[in-house]
């Protein structure tokens, strides 16, 4: 299939340059100029990195009840969950696994290193988020080993007044959410709190999350900004299934927070430093009666982090970036046996450097990041790019780049089995070429993407009489594919997105596609902001995938493929007073996102919201 997408990719090559020729008055999309803050605050126009960005006007319009909902809309991007509101959710870009996604909130790295699933996107509110950015592959070279995939960044909400939403839904759903800003004497003080309660009628499926930030921005003189961030969650939630069996005493309570103290000296206009320090706590329980192998099963992990970056500009053109990064983490852990992680303690440092070069419309880019951890090889990760602009209309570019995933100490602990201290990190190697495309009304784009992986960790049964098990760097994959992009105004106040995945994964070890990274993925959706109401709609598409069974042998399954369709209206009142309806899963199709645990049906819900 990949060769066959290759002549669409050559044509658009060729093709695109003619129609940058023509020369059209005010012409600028805003997403030229968009300012992208996780690679270093560079204009979506130079970037070489494939980003998107989903902001605030997107999320309100949609009003959808998580931040997954959001980010599975992005070319690249797939987010499924285990089941029903707030059970785990695991994303992949371009087909990377789910540990291998960094996530920033405010700017600070959100890490669980006793969670070998990876970060889980289910319990965040998008009432609390401003704008999420989204660095489609790749980017060790200046985050380290949990960007091997990609970057997830997530800008809280910081807007002056106050904001107060709230609705009711199907099954006895509530949401109540509020958030008040104010600049007072050099502070900028925000907060906002979001609560939700979502179920769907079924025996133990209760979902009851609560969400809450605080943000202090303090800049009384011009050389010098500090502030306090503080963003968290706590979520009790039943389990309703457990592998398509009915589980009714199965639940999770789950405590997270990230809270930081940034500062920046600003030297002059090109010159500055800044500072972050931040503490990241996860708290995780988990308990069921029922189960004879797992009733009951807690970890928490801390980390904390000191970083440090330096900018300055050398030459009239050529830019400078150097950071050092120190982390330590504790995990405990403990089941029905007693505790199998006893406050074991790991570390590491990291330094880069980056340098960014403009030449006209030529855009050169360069950065190189060193990573040691305790117990682990030293990595060296670089990558290189560049961004051509033929017009201010259309961007050729390209980058290369090498990664890596550093294993977990729960990997090489692995309380359910054989220790292993000899693994190495996952490493990757990627390749990627686009075309963007911005006119007046048209912004398009399209990518083709490589990456070879190796040295992956898996489980491995190392002894059949007793069953036990080891992590093992055992396994190699090859993945390539195509994302289109598509958002175009057709009206004045109508606005349309079409966004495709085409993903060919390949196991080097089996030769079999890589489970639950499904071939195509498609969405579609549309905004239309009229005088007397808004209306946005959105279609979404996943592919079959391969996926488990473990009630059966082989394991291995095919997981059908499913589609769903969702949409909200909004009528302001008047300037500060709106109501609005939405409905999700229009037409209630039942599907399992993971084999064995069945999504949300339809839900209608109706509120009202007050901005001032």
């Amino acid at each position: 299939m990949i060769t066959k997408l290759l002549p669409l990719l050559i044509i658009v090559l060729v093709s695109f340059p003619v129609y940058a020729k023509e020369k059209e008055a005010d012409s600028t999309n805003p997403q030229v100029t968009e300012i992208i803050e996780v690679i270093g605050n560079v204009t979506q126009s130079r970037s070489v990195q494939s980003v998107s960005v989903i902001d605030k006007e997107k999320m309100r319009k949609f009003r959808l009840n998580n931040l997954k909902s959001f980010i599975s809309t992005t070319p690249g991007v797939l987010t499924l969950s285990s089941g029903k509101f707030g059970q785990a959710s695991s994303t992949y870009i371009r087909g990377s696994n789910s540990t291998q996604v960094l996530y920033l909130i405010d700017g600070i790295k959100v890490r669980d290193v006793s969670n070998i699933g990876g970060v889980s996107l289910a319990t965040i509110s998008p009432f609390l988020v401003n704008k999420i950015e989204i660095v489609r592959g790749p980017l060790s070279s200046l985050y380290g080993s949990d960007a091997m995939g990609g970057v997830i960044s997530i800008n809280s909400r910081t807007e002056n007044g106050i904001r107060f939403e709230t609705s009711l839904g199907s099954h006895g759903s509530y949401l109540g959410n509020v958030s008040w800003a104010k600049e007072i004497n050099g502070f900028k003080i925000s907060v906002a709190s979001a609560n939700q309660v979502y179920s769907d009628n079924i025996r133990n499926d209760k979902f009851k999350n609560n969400g809450f930030k605080a943000r202090i921005d303090y800049q009384k003189y011009e050389g010098f900004q500090t502030g306090f961030r503080f963003f968290g969650n706590i979520t009790d939630s039943g389990i309703p299934f457990n592998v398509n069996v009915p589980s009714p005493h199965r639940k999770y309570r789950q405590f997270n927070y990230v809270a930081a103290i940034p500062f920046e000296f600003k030297f002059n206009n090109s010159t500055r430093l800044k500072i972050n320090l931040s503490y990241n706590r996860n708290n995780y329980k988990f308990e069921d009666e029922e189960d004879i192998w797992n009733p009951y099963f807690k970890n928490t992990s801390d980390n904390k982090e000191i970083e440090a970056v330096f900018k300055t500009k050398i030459l009239k053109r050529l830019f400078f970036s150097g950071g050092i990064d120190y982390s330590s983490q504790k995990i405990f852990t403990e089941n029905n046996f007693g505790i199998t992680i006893d406050n074991v303690r790991s570390d590491y440092f990291s330094s880069y450097v980056l340098l960014n070069y403009e030449l006209g419309d030529l855009y050169l880019t360069g950065s190189v990041r060193y990573d040691k951890y305790k117990d682990v090889d030293s990595n060296i990760s670089p990558q290189i790019g560049f961004s051509y602009l033929f017009s201010e209309k259309l961007k050729l570019r390209g980058s290369y780049s090498e990664s890596f995933k550093a294993p977990l100490p729960v990997h090489q602990i692995n309380p359910w089995g054989a220790s292993n201290f000899d693994l190495k990190p996952e490493s990757g190697k990627s390749f990627e070429i686009g075309l963007d495309l911005f006119s007046k009304r048209l912004a398009a784009g399209i990518t083709y993407f490589s990456t070879e992986y190796s040295n992956l960790i898996d489980w491995v049964t190392i002894d059949f009489t007793t069953w036990t098990g080891q992590y093992q760097n055992i396994s190699s994959a090859d993945i390539k594919g195509v994302e289109l992009e598509f958002s175009y105004s057709l009206l004045k106040n109508l606005i349309l997105n079409l966004s495709h995945t085409y993903l060919d994964s390949e196991n080097q070890n089996t030769g079999e596609p890589l489970p639950r990274r499904p071939e195509n993925t498609t969405a579609f959706s549309f905004i239309y902001s009229g005088k007397t109401f808004s209306l946005a709609g959105q279609f979404r598409y996943v592919g079959s995938r391969i996926d488990f069974d473990y009630s059966s042998f082989p394991p291995q399954i095919e997981n059908r493929s499913f589609n769903t369709y969702d949409i909200t209206t909004t009528f302001p009142l008047n300037r500060s007073i709106s109501l609005f309806f939405k409905m999700t899963n229009i037409l209630n199709k039942e599907y399992q996102e993971f084999f064995g645990y069945i999504a949300p049906g339809r839900r209608l819900e109706a509120g009202i919201t007050y901005n001032n």
